[in-house]
């Protein structure tokens, strides 16, 4: 008994929650993550992404958002981030699986992907990523 408790409180995985200010979402991560801001080109437009992530013995966690210009292209926006997740590794044996996030409005429009892939130093790897937006804000995790 003593070694489980011992092992749910290790270092390794620090989970900790909180809202990033101006993401409008909160989150837990296992250890401290970096930010990057970038602008980038979502849906057709120049958009502002803020990207958080951290790693914790070769996993990595991540969430990133963006402003889009209208609501209109949060479907656009979407698409291209589901599609940039399977490139980005190279994918296959993508499954694709809706699933509810509590708190958005059209909840049957999130999407989860699930993946093999491998990294750029050729390294395999199993990746999971959900995709979905509210309002005009798009995000990936």
């Amino acid at each position: 008994m003593v070694a489980i408790l011992c092992a749910s409180c290790s270092p390794t995985f620090n989970w900790r929650e909180f809202v990033p200010e101006g993401s409008g979402l909160g989150m837990a991560f296992p250890c401290k993550p970096d930010r990057l801001i970038r602008t980038l080109p979502i849906a057709g437009n120049a958009s502002r992404m803020t990207l958080l992530s951290c790693s914790v013995q070769g996993t990595v966690f991540a969430v990133s958002y963006a402003d889009l210009a209208d609501p209109a292209q949060l479907d656009a926006a979407l698409t291209q981030f589901r599609a940039a997740a399977v490139n980005n590794v190279q994918g296959r044996d993508v499954r694709m699986h809706s699933m509810k996030i509590a708190g958005l409005q059209t909840p049957d429009s999130v999407i989860r992907l699930e993946m093999s892939g491998h990294r750029v130093d050729g390294t395999g790897i199993r990746q999971y990523v959900a995709a979905f937006g509210k309002g005009a804000r798009a995000y990936q995790a």
